[in-house]
């Protein structure tokens, strides 16, 4: 009976042992991957320089989107990404990031009708390697898309009187349903060329 209580204690603190420099491989592969990219320190409101966007505004409305991460842990990416221009085609009207526990207002949207994607973690880094740079979250990464069309559109009202929509959203890190980074990262046509072709 000691013998083979012997034998089980050893198979499980070998398997115990082995499961430990498994985890520790993974670890140190994946954090020595992003060893040599570029740390960031963006703060609220910035557009990482990774993403070539021209921003598109109009100043004659006077809208907001006001955007909550209440993340004590994570920051966030955000794209607004406008889905019913002329030709149909998906178009980034602005990309912000938003570091944990701060709020954003995207002001002056053009009208038209849009939705978020969102990416969540830290220690966002970048890459550039002959001129193609990537950015991304290395630690804690989670990407979501936002349920909710925002409908930017003025509202005429039966008074004759028009309403200026706004928006807020609260981001929420331990809600997201997990997605992936490479739906996220998928270019979309600038807003200039998806409105000139």
């Amino acid at each position: 009976m000691r013998k083979a209580s012997y034998i089980l204690f050893l198979y499980l603190f070998y398997s115990c042992t082995m499961y430990a420099q498994d985890t520790m491989v993974s670890s140190e592969s994946s954090h020595n991957k992003y060893d040599s990219w570029d740390s960031t320190n963006y703060k609220t409101g910035e557009t990482p320089k990774c993403f070539k966007i021209a921003p598109v505004f109009d100043y004659k409305l006077n809208n907001f989107f006001k955007i909550q991460n209440i993340s004590k842990k994570t920051d966030a990416v955000i794209k607004l990404i406008r889905k019913d221009i002329p030709n149909k085609k998906e178009a980034t009207y602005r990309i912000h990031y938003i570091e944990r526990n701060t709020n954003y207002f995207l002001k002056n949207i053009p009208a038209g009708k849009y939705f978020l994607k969102i990416a969540y973690g830290s220690d966002w880094k970048e890459d550039c390697d002959e001129g193609n740079c990537k950015g991304l979250f290395t630690q804690h990464k989670k990407f979501e898309k936002g349920g909710q069309i925002l409908d930017f559109y003025p509202i005429k009202t039966e008074e004759g009187k028009t309403e200026i929509p706004n928006y807020q959203m609260t981001l929420d890190v331990d809600q997201v349903i997990q997605l992936d980074d490479e739906w996220y990262y998928h270019d979309f046509d600038t807003p200039n060329e998806a409105q000139n072709n």
